[in-house]
């Protein structure tokens, strides 16, 4: 609808002033009525109110389509996600575990012993270590052969595993070298379960196709102390008394305490 009127008119020639005039009193005498019947015939506006259906069904079907791809979508990407975590989580577990054994390896050892440490310090509890590695294990492998080393390793993995606690750190972190940290452990204590896991070692027997065998091991034991300012200071001094358990005749264990063995 337009604000502006809208009139009809005629023209004619401008050389013809009797023929405007004729068509000027035709115009005067049409009636309204007459009038707006010939502007409706050449203008004609139809007002129309209510609803499209058919537009409204096309959108919400338009809207529907996106709506479906859209939740399609981020559901396949939620998936993704999930299994790109899924994937980064195992890879990190991977990197912090030893593959023969699947025991933590050094790297994840030091890290979280460091933190262990640090807790000790602020809550005031103790900590302790125990450093251990099997005796003439080189001895082994070129006896029965490296397969058998394996066996031997692995066995005890599965025993230090099943003498410790969930929240102890046990840790292979060299070819036949382990160690376990033990949070909030008196080193009496430390060396109780070193000597329950040489005791388990000293009655455990590994059977193959050649031979039945026998192995041993030497372990040395620490606590951490308040001047230590770095977990490898505790484990230094498990490693002195590893060394004098090995020369004092191996299958034994020794507690650093100034240099006296318990």
């Amino acid at each position: 609808k337009f604000d502006e009127m809208w009139e009809l008119g005629i023209g004619t020639r401008n050389d013809e002033p009797i023929l405007l005039g004729i068509f000027q009193k035709a115009i005067d005498n049409i009636s309204s009525s007459e009038h707006q019947n010939i502007l409706n015939k050449f203008i004609a506006i139809k007002y129309e109110k209510g609803t499209d259906y058919d537009l409204v069904f096309k959108i919400l079907t338009a809207v529907f389509v996106f709506t479906s791809f859209g939740l399609y979508f981020y559901r396949k990407l939620s998936i993704k996600n999930k299994e790109l975590k899924s994937l980064q989580k195992k890879l990190i577990e991977q990197a912090n575990r030893d593959p023969l054994t699947n025991l933590h390896n050094r790297r994840y050892m030091y890290e979280v012993a460091s933190e262990l440490l640090n807790l000790s310090k602020r809550e005031k509890t103790p900590l302790s270590v125990i450093i251990m590695d099997i005796d003439d294990f080189k001895k082994i492998n070129d006896t029965f052969g490296h397969s058998l080393g394996d066996k031997v390793i692995k066995k005890l993995a599965k025993i230090l595993m099943s003498h410790t606690r969930q929240s102890d750190i046990v840790a292979r972190i060299g070819g036949e070298e382990f160690v376990v940290i033990l949070p909030n452990t008196k080193v009496e204590n430390a060396y109780k379960l070193a000597s329950k896991i040489l005791d388990t070692v000293q009655r455990t027997t590994i059977t193959t196709d050649q031979a039945e065998i026998n192995f041993t091991i030497s372990l040395g034991v620490e606590n951490a102390i308040d001047s230590d300012d770095d977990i490898g200071k505790a484990l230094n001094r498990a490693d002195q008394a590893l060394y004098k358990a090995k020369h004092s005749g191996k299958n034994q264990v020794c507690i650093f305490s100034d240099g006296l063995s318990m």
